[in-house]
């Protein structure tokens, strides 16, 4: 009696410990799918209306929808939506019938993105429509540059932003709201609040380079940026390890900025924003329309390419082997599949384990061996493909012209040259911009022109802080 008694303790402990993990596990599917709801409210502007409900015709016919997809689709919706049926609705429906999904979905645990960027087909783009999912509201375009037209839309204060984006009407950033006016008045891009805000430094960040360093791109030659926005984290469950400061996501004409991102220095900030951006610039030279882009799964860009083939850069074209049919029934986040780059003959890859080889050989000063800076290489991440490679040559740039500043004003700043690239390692460590080549260097005065007094502005608000321990 007392073995079988033993035993039933060992099954009432087993059950008990079952029960458990099936609770911790309905627990977290509920958590799961509270944050994917959640995402809804933020994919367009902080606090924005949820997706009209799942229609009684919707929810009947989804399950039928999903079964008929392909087996690899139908199973990652299973997966990450579960028997949610409204989720499932919300990650496949086409609300205007463009052929472009209302979101794209994260193939990490379902985050729910902006996809279509005009989801009730009226012409002005969801983050500037005070009712994104109405039609017959929320404000006209009738000049097709996505913005609704003067007198169609909320403006309390009449300043050009509709009223559910415009931070002046809250009185609590007026610096940072005459910024966000300035830059959508002179640049179209607007700055938004998702599930982060905006903070002073964030904003100073973004004007400064659209208006100092972008300032000769004319607006209508950057149809890839017109939005950028701040957001807490990219993934719902991010892991630890693998933050993300920023993401330009062309698809959608959009850069997100992370919470990692918005709690940089400034300096640090400022060449994050002027890379981030940079890959806008780079996504407008072969920008085919915000459908086109919203479509577009193959690489590479042909007007891009042959910018950057000057300094060496080629590619192998996508085989057919290469392409894949994308999903037909949903439209995941990240997706986009690139050639083969070679950069003065040799794979990324193999300059990849060049690399290591030299670091293991020489150590931290890896960057300043001779090897390194006669190839005019300013870090390890500009050699992983020719977009790297121009964001950091476009920062490199910028941080050259304004030590070359410095040293023509030795006494209009307290900070030198050594501080900057001080901060510069801490921020970026295995990237030194000292290493720019000089033929480089000469492309970007030619195509990006920085007055000298942008480069005073940038000595006195991001380098001289750095000789106060800022």
């Amino acid at each position: 009696m007392a073995r079988l008694g033993r035993v039933l303790v060992v099954l009432a402990l087993l059950a008990f410990v079952c029960c458990a993990l099936l609770q911790k596990h309905r627990s977290d599917t509920e958590e799961l799918h509270r944050l994917q709801r959640e995402s809804l409210t933020f994919a367009i502007r902080a606090g924005g209306p949820m997706p009209p409900p799942a229609s009684p015709a919707e929810l009947e016919a989804i399950a039928g929808v999903v079964a008929a997809a392909s087996p690899e689709e139908a199973e990652l919706l299973q997966e990450t939506y579960g028997e949610e049926p409204d989720l499932l609705v919300y990650a496949t429906r086409d609300s205007d019938g463009d052929g472009i999904h209302d979101f794209r979905v994260g193939d990490f645990h379902g985050k729910f993105f902006e996809g279509d960027v005009d989801l009730d087909g009226d012409g002005v783009r969801n983050v500037l429509d005070a009712a994104p999912y109405d039609p017959e509201s929320g404000g006209r375009d009738l000049d097709g540059d996505g913005a609704p037209d003067s007198g169609s839309f909320p403006d309390a204060n009449g300043n050009g932003l509709p009223d559910p984006v415009d931070w002046a009407l809250d009185g609590r950033r007026p610096a940072a709201a005459e910024q966000q006016r300035l830059l959508f008045a002179e640049h179209g891009v607007l700055l938004v609040d998702r599930s982060a805000e905006f903070t002073d430094t964030l904003t100073r960040s973004v004007y400064d380079v659209m208006a100092r360093v972008l300032r000769t791109v004319p607006r209508d030659q950057l149809p890839a940026l017109r939005v950028v926005a701040a957001e807490e984290e990219a993934l719902l469950f991010p892991e630890v390890d693998e933050e993300t400061n920023a993401m330009m996501i062309a698809q959608t004409q959009t850069l997100v900025v992370y919470r990692s991102g918005i709690e940089l220095s400034a300096f640090a900030q400022l060449g994050l924003l002027l890379h981030e951006l940079g890959h806008g610039y780079q996504s407008s030279l072969d920008f085919e329309g915000i459908d086109a882009e919203n479509r577009r799964v193959f690489v590479p860009a042909p007007r891009f390419l042959e910018r950057v083939a000057r300094f060496g850069w080629t590619y192998e074209p996508l085989t057919p082997e290469d392409r894949f049919d994308p999903p037909a029934l949903f439209t995941p986040q990240y997706l986009l599949v690139e050639p083969s780059y070679a950069w003065r003959g040799e794979s990324t890859k193999a300059w990849a384990e060049w690399m290591e080889a030299l670091y293991a050989e020489v150590g931290d000063g890896y960057l300043e061996d001779t090897r390194v800076t006669e190839l005019g290489i300013v870090g390890d991440y500009s050699l992983v493909d020719p977009w790297e490679w121009h964001s950091d040559s476009v920062l490199a740039y910028l941080f050259v012209e304004i030590e070359r500043w410095l040293a023509g004003h030795p006494d209009a700043s307290p900070a030198d040259t050594e501080q900057m690239r001080q901060a510069a390692a801490e921020a970026w460590p295995s990237f030194r911009y000292a290493n720019l080549d000089p033929k480089v260097r000469g492309h970007f005065r030619g195509v990006l022109p920085l007055r000298d007094s942008d480069l005073a502005y940038f000595a006195k608000a991001y380098v001289e802080p750095l000789s106060a321990g800022e």
